[in-house]
């Protein structure tokens, strides 16, 4: 499997993160509104300069380690970052799968760019990684999301707690 390094939609290009994305992901992360559905309570809020550094790393690693991961997603027309989407391994609902993860700055959000991304990642899931299934979650209360799986294919599977808050997974299948 030869990397995909660059992933379209209509109005995105994606993009293997460099450390320079540091800026806009921290534009991103460090907004309460996104972090309220990424790190709820708990699991801190808003990311620090620091946190985010090593989030690009994480990202970085994960495309090193297996060729895929996440892509940075800017739009084709102003270049500006507006979220991240991809692929990568993670433990969900206590099974080692792979997730299809996406964020986008708050200043976009109602415009369908999760969609679109998620839709992207699912083709390149299915056809250039060669996965039978791939999987996406989220806090249950989080329905903007879960509109985004169920857009994007994905049939929900069951409830579970991470981390002591309760959320939901759905699933995907090449087969679907």
């Amino acid at each position: 499997m030869a990397p995909v390094d660059h992933v379209g939609t209509p109005r995105l290009v994606g993009r293997r993160p460099v450390p320079e994305d540091e800026e806009a992901l921290l534009t991103i992360y460090a907004d309460e509104a996104v972090a309220a559905w990424l790190w709820p309570g708990p699991l801190g809020g808003a990311r620090t300069r620091e946190q985010v550094t090593e989030i690009v790393e994480v990202f970085r690693a994960h495309w090193r380690a297996h060729g895929f991961g996440p892509w940075i997603f800017c739009d084709r027309d102003s270049g500006a970052a507006v979220g991240c989407c991809g692929l990568r391994h993670n433990v969900v609902a206590g099974a080692a799968e792979v997730e299809v993860m996406w964020s986008v700055a708050s200043s976009r959000w109602g415009e369908g760019l999760a969609t679109e991304m998620a839709e992207a990642c699912v083709e390149v899931a299915f056809g250039d990684v060669d996965l039978d299934e791939i999987v996406a979650f989220a806090v249950s209360d989080n329905l903007a999301s879960q509109g985004v799986m169920r857009s994007a294919g994905f049939t929900f599977e069951r409830e579970f707690e991470r981390q002591g808050l309760p959320c939901v997974v759905h699933r995907r299948r090449r087969s679907d």
